[in-house]
């Protein structure tokens, strides 16, 4: 499968400019019930007994080591180099099917993953993200000209996309923007994780639990993944909106890249504590690290 890259520059940024503005989210009864529909039409047709034996879990004493689950949570680092090795299938379903049995207000389950395994459709995904960041960088870099950032536009942006115009992330739009930072360095897969807007609560944290299961599934697998959040520029491609299946009510939240890394990037490193505000049985309060 190959989605050609948008030739029409003005028609992507009109809808880039359209994806800033923040709308309000309200849920109609008929489309509660029609997720309500389409959740029961999927379990009819989808749902798989696994076959797991349960056992009574054990909490560690005191000074015990970690266990594997503590260990994979403790060594997982993001990953930045993969092989390009391509991945069974069966490894990608095991991983999808620990985040579907993520943790989820009302058990909505308001997520759909999608994966992407063609090389060429990638690239074409990346040189579209790479020239819409070069777009968005020209308005949310503080060093442009002050009658260029104080526009409409550049003042949208900033209020919207604060995590773009964090130091961190408004470094690495320049970097993908000039290409020297990969979108999903040369992953074999990407996993979009897009979020179901009718959900209860806060799908956007449930589709981050979701997520975060496949990312440490992954891991657990002797795998890598990335989480690579640069992917929110497809929503301005009627192609690839189409290809990955966006529209009401469905948006896309992120992306994780995932496949064989090279060498050993998992492992324990040091890390800022912090503070954890703590009232014990008595009631006392107490900081602890």
């Amino acid at each position: 499968m190959s989605v050609k890259v948008a030739s029409d520059e003005k028609s992507s940024e009109e809808i880039f400019r359209n994806t800033i503005s923040i709308k309000a989210n309200s849920v109609s009864e008929s489309a509660v019930n029609k997720r309500s529909e389409e959740k029961t039409a999927a379990k009819k047709s989808t749902v798989k007994k696994a076959k797991i034996k349960r056992t009574k879990k054990k909490a560690p004493a005191q000074g015990d080591d970690f266990n594997d689950v503590e260990l994979t949570m403790l060594e997982r680092r993001s990953v930045r180099g993969f092989k390009p090795k391509k991945l069974p299938d069966y490894l990608i379903q095991r991983m999808l099917e620990t985040g579907r049995y993520a943790p989820c207000a009302g058990n909505n389950q308001s997520w759909r993953f999608v994966v992407v395994e063609d090389q060429e459709m990638i690239k074409e995904m990346e040189a579209h993200i790479v020239k819409m960041a070069g777009w968005a960088s020209r308005f949310i870099n503080p060093g442009f000209p002050k009658a260029l950032t104080n526009n409409f536009i550049s003042r949208t942006l900033m209020k919207t996309l604060t995590s773009l115009v964090h130091p961190t992330g408004l470094g690495g739009l320049a970097q993908v923007a000039k290409g020297d930072l990969g979108v999903w360095h040369g992953a074999p897969a990407v996993i979009f994780l897009l979020v179901d807007e009718r959900g209860v609560g806060d799908p956007h944290l449930d589709v981050g639990i979701a997520g975060t299961n496949i990312s440490l599934a992954a891991h657990s697998y002797g795998l890598g993944t990335c989480w690579v959040s640069f992917a929110m520029f497809l929503e301005t491609s009627p192609k690839f909106r189409k290809a990955l299946g966006l529209g009401y009510p469905y948006k896309l939240a992120t992306s994780i890249a995932v496949g064989y890394p090279k060498g050993i990037p998992d492992g324990v490193v040091e890390r800022e504590t912090h503070e954890v505000t703590w009232y014990d049985v008595d009631g006392n309060k107490k900081t602890v690290y």
